[in-house]
């Protein structure tokens, strides 16, 4: 009888030991190239915006500095609006956040001389974290579409 209790208290934590794990960081498995790709979609900019190069983007949005962010991809708009979506995998959350800070701003500035219908989107530009090591940037005409869009892509 005893040795039926054991057994079967063994069993019962056996089983239990694997519900208490620690929830892992999912951003890990996000491929950057294929979620840009998707907000791009989900946002319906497929036809305004394209996707910039590395090196472009580097020199745009991070003054080359290649080791804050290890991966990203940018899609930027192709007829002078100022429509971008991106997604970087980074090494320092704050750092990056900065770069798209002041990335913003610059935009905002020459915006107020050339394009001034564009100040309020840029100056609603979501600017968001997704985990330890993914930032995302959004500026379009609908930003609460935008948010709502990336939080649920970045949800799964």
């Amino acid at each position: 009888m005893l040795k039926r209790f054991v057994i079967s208290l063994v069993a019962v934590l056996m089983v239990l030991s694997g519900c208490g794990g620690k929830k892992e960081d999912t951003t890990t498995d996000i491929q950057v190239k294929d979620m840009a790709a998707k907000l791009v979609s989900d946002l319906g900019l497929s036809d305004t915006v394209a996707e910039i190069q590395e090196r472009t983007m580097y020199g745009y949005f991070f003054d080359m500095d290649k080791e804050t962010v290890t991966e990203g991809t940018v899609y930027l708009n192709n007829d002078g609006k100022s429509d971008t979506v991106g997604v970087f995998r980074t090494t320092d959350v704050e750092k990056c956040k900065t770069y798209l800070n002041n990335y913003v701003e610059t935009i905002k500035k020459q915006a107020e001389v050339y394009t001034q219908e564009e100040v309020f989107k840029i100056s609603h530009a979501l600017i968001k974290e997704y985990g330890k090591d993914i930032v995302v940037i959004i500026i379009c005409n609908d930003i609460e579409a935008a948010k709502t869009t990336a939080d649920k892509a970045f949800s799964n």
